[in-house]
């Protein structure tokens, strides 16, 4: 036999953004080997007739926070289901490395924000990690972003001051030691302890450090009450003054009184690009976002991690101080709309909070919302994650439609046996849907330019080699799907659902999902910048 796999008649969507076109794809050894039309002769171990449906690349999901799932049984299959076949972990300041060992209590309480705590640690770096990655198995490819966050705990805790001399030494050595173990670039989460705590120059220096490696500089930037454009102006003003290539994170107006702005917002990226500045941004095609409730109450209270606020909570003048703040509104003075905030997922045994707004709750507890927020953390601590109704769908459209944004889900790779959680349906939905009710639905994007996004553009985006096209010796990370039945299907009241019209998936050559289904294969391999 010439080839491991031959798909024919299939509708090619390269990954460039150019037209599709009937093409076969031929593939040997998890490599792609050949494009085009392909004579008859020509035989495979396993051919496919892939007339009726279109074949791209494996789609690359930029921003995940899969950092511990990754390390579980059977992780992604939620991801795989969609057509991911490469996850990038260590978004928003989080990563799961480095490991300051006099630090670990407080990385355990730093990386809870993402739902779950640490494993049993046996690493301290990223090639630590990398090699637990392997040992896992996992079932898509895994690449790595570096957490400003992390850093900062490793040199200096949850310290809320400038770091000194000899801190700021340490930090950048460590980011370039994670640089030249492979890791994509770092990334900040300037809403999250302690990486807001990290000012515009010290930010800068590290995107300095990131920059003579060629890396990527990603930002979860500030959240301060109708200030959204200057989040944005620091991005920019860190990307011009370091050099470094900038992806502005999960980009949104959350504020309500700036809904409808969003072609300012695209302004201040369409100027400085003009410029010369690389900045770029990502979005998941939600008007609901979901993270750690801890991310929305006072820095202070939150800063010496859940055991240590329980004890300040339990002196009255510091509960009422935190209350009173928490009421003047979240991010410095959004106003709460208590019938938006969800709880989505909590830890075992918490069958009361999830599935219920804050509304919900606090007249069942009959409290006031803040004090709800407050019991709700005193209980289960930063795992516990709720979505926010705070955004609009015509803003989302504004920016998916842009020609610098790529999406990233901003989901979680999960675990086989966790359909007990609920988590926002983005984990389960967010690339079929752009391709169902963005592309084919509502006609916001074209099917070529929706696949760039979230191929191609990545793969260029993050220097990511080798993936993202289907093109010869690139390797073999497909994804076919019917474009007139593709469709998520995971809603917030039942989001552990997969999606529809997806046939095939292949990672490095291997076929990973059948007719929509994980198979139970494992093909994924650990990514490093610069590898081939």
């Amino acid at each position: 036999m010439d080839f491991d796999l031959l798909v024919r008649n299939a509708s090619l969507v390269d990954g460039t953004g150019e037209p599709a076109r009937l093409a076969d794809i031929a593939v040997r050894d998890g490599v792609i080997v050949a494009v085009g039309e392909l004579s008859d002769d020509n035989g495979a171990r396993t051919e496919v007739d892939a007339s009726g449906l279109t074949i791209a690349p494996g789609f690359i999901d930029v921003h995940t926070h899969s950092d511990v799932t990754l390390l579980g049984r059977a992780a992604g299959v939620n991801k795989i289901c969609q057509g991911v076949t490469t996850e990038m972990t260590g978004n928003c300041g989080f990563s799961a490395f480095p490991i300051a060992p006099e630090h670990r209590a407080l990385h355990d309480d730093h990386i809870a924000y993402l739902g779950s705590g640490l494993p049993d640690v046996k690493w301290s770096d990223f090639d630590g990690y990398a090699k637990a990655v392997e040992a896992a198995h996992p079932i898509q490819n895994v690449a790595c972003l570096v957490g400003h966050g992390t850093l900062r705990i490793a040199v200096a805790g949850n310290d809320a001051r400038p770091l000194d001399d000899e801190q700021s030494r340490q930090i950048c050595v460590l980011l370039d030691s994670a640089l030249e173990e492979g890791v994509y670039g770092f990334t900040t989460g300037l809403t999250y302890v302690p990486s807001m705590f990290g000012s515009l120059s010290e930010i800068t220096m590290l995107a300095k450090v990131a920059a003579r490696h060629d890396a990527v500089y990603a930002t979860h930037a500030r959240g301060t009450a109708g200030k959204e454009r200057d989040a944005i102006e620091e991005a920019i003003e860190i990307g011009r003054g370091s050099g470094a290539r900038v992806e502005f994170s999960h980009l949104a107006l959350n504020d309500p009184r700036s809904w409808g702005s969003a072609s300012a917002s695209l302004s201040l990226f369409d100027a400085a690009r003009r410029e010369g500045t690389d900045v770029q941004f990502d979005v998941y095609p939600y008007d609901a976002s979901a993270s750690s409730l801890a991310q929305y109450l006072p820095a202070w209270l939150t800063a010496g991690g859940p055991a240590a606020a329980q004890g300040l909570l339990r002196d009255r003048a510091t509960r009422q101080r935190a209350l009173s703040e928490i009421s003047q509104g979240w991010y410095g003075g959004i106003p709460w709309m208590w019938d938006r905030v969800l709880v989505t997922q909590s830890v075992p045994g918490d069958r009361e909070s999830p599935g219920k707004t804050i509304e919900q709750l606090s007249a069942v507890w009959g409290c006031d919302p803040c004090e709800t927020l407050l019991r709700l953390f005193e209980a289960y601590g930063n795992t516990l994650q709720v979505a926010m109704f705070y955004r609009t769908e015509e803003d989302m459209v504004e920016f998916l439609r842009h020609p610098a944004s790529i999406v990233g889900s901003d989901g979680v790779a999960m675990a086989w046996d966790a359909l007990s959680e609920r988590p926002h349906p983005r984990f389960y939905g967010t690339f079929p849907r752009v391709l169902g009710r963005y592309v084919r639905d509502k006609g916001v994007l074209s099917l070529e330019d929706a696949v760039r996004k979230m191929s191609g553009e990545p793969a260029d985006r993050f220097h990511i080699a080798r993936r993202g096209y289907i093109k010869p010796d690139y390797a073999a990370d497909l994804v076919l799907f019917g474009a007139d039945a593709i469709a998520d299907t995971a809603t917030f009241a039942d989001p552990n659902r997969l999606p529809i019209g997806i046939g095939q998936v292949y990672v490095n050559g291997e076929l990973v999902v059948d007719q929509g289904t994980w198979n139970g294969t494992s093909a994924g391999q650990l990514l490093r910048r610069g590898g081939g």
